[in-house]
């Protein structure tokens, strides 16, 4: 296995492509050689390699931080139990807040808690996930943006799509 070079800002391992042909089938190849591990080729482009289960990583993380100037908002969608929902309502209604201006202070109060105790809002959520019966029991189901241009029938189209792309995938595999 060779060094970096100067090309290889993150410092990946790299192997040869004669190398990567003679090794790639071994069980142990991405532990041996990097996760990931740039092969570098003569005179044609370099490829990266890694364990499938990294790159859906990886992707899922680049869609949680998408930065762009044309999307006008996001859409989360959430579900829960029928007899959640009705406790939900009661809650709106006793506070006297619609279910939109709870969740924006349900959501502001949880980023405000994340930023001065990261760790308390983090045992809370555990102790949520250890004894479902307290909390809401409220599931994410998709989030995706609206672009600027598009309506929100558009955009959850384009996301229902790009589910049955990935349902597909999955199917494959």
């Amino acid at each position: 296995m060779d060094g970096s070079r100067k090309d290889n800002p993150l410092k990946i391992p790299e192997i040869s492509a004669e190398e990567f042909r003679a090794c790639v089938d071994q069980d142990d190849f991405l532990r041996r050689y990097g996760n990931p591990v740039v092969i570098r080729s003569s005179g044609q482009r370099d490829v990266v390699c890694m364990a499938r289960e990294y790159y859906e990583r990886l992707m899922q993380e680049r869609n949680l931080f998408i930065d762009d100037e044309n999307i006008k908002y996001w859409i989360y969608e959430f579900s829960m139990p029928w007899e959640k929902k009705l406790e939900f309502d009661r809650v709106c209604a006793k506070c006297e807040l619609t279910p939109n201006e709870f969740f924006e202070a349900a959501v502001t109060d949880a980023i405000r808690r994340a930023e001065s105790d990261a760790d308390g809002l983090r045992n809370d959520c555990k102790e949520l996930e250890e004894h479902p019966e307290l909390g809401l029991q409220i599931q994410l189901v998709r989030f995706y943006p609206v672009f600027k241009g598009e309506t929100e029938a558009q955009a959850l189209k384009r996301k229902l799509a790009e589910e049955s792309i990935e349902g597909a995938d999955e199917k494959h595999d």
